[in-house]
């Protein structure tokens, strides 16, 4: 979706190379484009050393890249084992890798995740990312290219818009996903009809929380479709300290993070340049989204500041 609705490509032949489940990418490439599909277990089972598990995977993509043989190779975030794998491929095979940012930057990961990458060149949102990553990354080229997303319409909606991430995030407990959605609860109850649910694309919650969200008048939305359609019905944007958020800050639309104790604060200083608000409060959180709904000045402030 992004990179469809960004129109670089819009004169030349795509090829698409999915790892995971193709359905659902599927459904959202043009005419002319198409599919290869590998299926490649990124999962490190018990008993499996990671050299084998690398080596047999670098092999994987080394073959296929060599049979596609493209003329440059794009990968999105760049944080992922397979996706310094697909750099490393392209430079013994001659071919250009380039990697699109694909989200905020936290401190922590950027030291393991995003150091000594080896793309021809990393495309960042701007300076202020690029710099973040130079001293991890003494070899690698970047580009200050901007947001896939920049040219998109500043939102005029009215909508206070839910970016989730699933019911099990990993690194966050269950007691704070719950405490999340009872923010969820307190906000409808309040602006009835005003609320649009849009569920991660991999991580679809189960049938019972999404009819309990039904019942309560929140929209779910579409998130087969571009987030950029739902944003653009945006007035406020929650999750817990997602990405999204920033393709919310893009679209004009005032962004709300649920932070977890256990995590660094959000990448970007919401509360002190007063463009947004995060807090672990959801009373907090409450708050401030009411007043943004009931306070045009407030509002008018902070969109001004966004």
């Amino acid at each position: 979706n992004y990179i469809n609705s960004s129109r670089l490509f819009d004169n030349i032949h795509i090829v698409w190379l999915v790892f995971e489940k193709i359905d659902f990418p599927a459904k959202n490439l043009k005419k002319d484009q198409f599919i290869l599909c590998r299926k490649i277990s990124f999962r490190l089972f018990k008993g499996i050393f990671p050299i084998n598990y690398c080596d047999d995977t670098y092999k994987c993509l080394f073959l296929y890249i060599k049979c596609i043989n493209p003329k440059a190779l794009f990968t999105l975030e760049g944080d992922a084992p397979y996706q310094i794998q697909l750099s490393n491929v392209c430079k013994e095979l001659g071919i250009k890798s380039f990697c699109f940012q694909w989200g905020l930057l936290h401190k922590y990961k950027s030291q393991t995740a995003f150091s000594n990458m080896s793309f021809t060149s990393f495309l960042s949102w701007g300076s202020f990312f690029s710099e973040q990553l130079k001293p991890l990354n003494p070899d690698q080229k970047f580009l200050d290219f901007g947001h896939l997303c920049l040219s998109s319409s500043r939102s005029k909606g009215d909508k206070i818009l839910i970016l989730d991430q699933g019911a099990e995030i990993p690194t966050i407990p269950k007691s704070h996903i719950e405490k999340y959605y009872n923010l969820i609860t307190l906000l409808s109850s309040k602006y009835i009809g005003k609320l649009i649910f849009r569920q991660h694309p991999q991580c679809p919650l189960e049938p019972n929380i999404i009819n309990g969200f039904k019942s309560s008048n929140i929209e779910i939305s579409d998130s087969a479709k571009c987030v950029s359609v739902d944003l653009n019905r945006a007035k406020i944007a929650i999750s817990i300290m997602s990405s999204s958020l920033l393709d919310a800050f893009v679209h004009g639309v005032i962004p709300v993070s649920f932070k977890y104790d256990h995590f660094e604060a959000y990448p970007l200083p919401l509360n002190e340049l007063e463009i947004g608000f995060e807090s672990n409060d959801i009373y907090e959180l409450f708050k401030f989204v009411s007043e943004l709904m009931s306070s045009n000045t407030k509002y008018v402030k902070y969109k001004h500041n966004v």
